[in-house]
Order: structure tokens, then sequence, then C-alpha cells
């Protein structure tokens, strides 16, 4: 599996949950059941930020090496930091929890 492969993948599995989420946080109601457009305001800026980080995890694993038995390792961590290394190699850091639910 090349890297555009293993990309295609991931983002097929990633990016409806990130948009699952945007539109369970964008259409949050208060306890009296009213519409909370500011809610709604800060999903949209967390999904697309969301959006940007995979962008950016998409072009480091599309650029990466990947071999046969090439490891590629995932850590999600509290707070919404996502830890990626190739092969042992350099680590790359993403920011979002979104990203990371």
């Amino acid at each position: 599996v090349d890297g555009k492969t293993f990309w295609e993948a991931l983002n097929s599995a990633v990016m409806p949950r990130i948009a699952q989420i945007a539109t369970d946080q964008a259409t949050a109601e208060d306890e009296d059941g009213n519409f909370m457009s500011e809610v709604a305001e800060a999903a949209e800026v967390k999904e697309e930020a969301a959006r940007d980080a995979a962008e950016e995890l998409g072009d480091f694993i599309q650029e990466a090496e990947l071999d046969n038995g090439t490891e590629v390792t995932l850590r999600w961590m509290p707070g919404g930091l996502l830890r990626v290394t190739v092969a042992g190699g350099p680590e790359k850091t993403y920011m979002s929890e979104e990203l990371c639910q």
C-alpha cells in the first residue's frame, strides 16, 4: 500500500466522523430546546480546523515512503493532540479534538 492509498482509506473513515461531530455540535439546544447560534458558529470553526488538520495529515501520509511492513503510528492524546510517525521517523503533531474523535 502506498501513502496515497493509505490516506484514501483513512480519509474515508475520518471525514464523515468529523462532519457528524460538527453536525451534532451545531444542532445542540439549550435546556429549553432553543437553538444556540453561538454554539453552531463555534462548531463550524472547529469543523474547519479539523478538516485543515486532516488535510495536513493527508499530505504527510501521502508523501511518506510506505513499503510492505512499514509501521504507521497514530497516537491520540488527551486534549485533542494527534501524534503520527511513519517507520519510526520524525513525529508530526496535529491539534484537533474533532480529528481525534
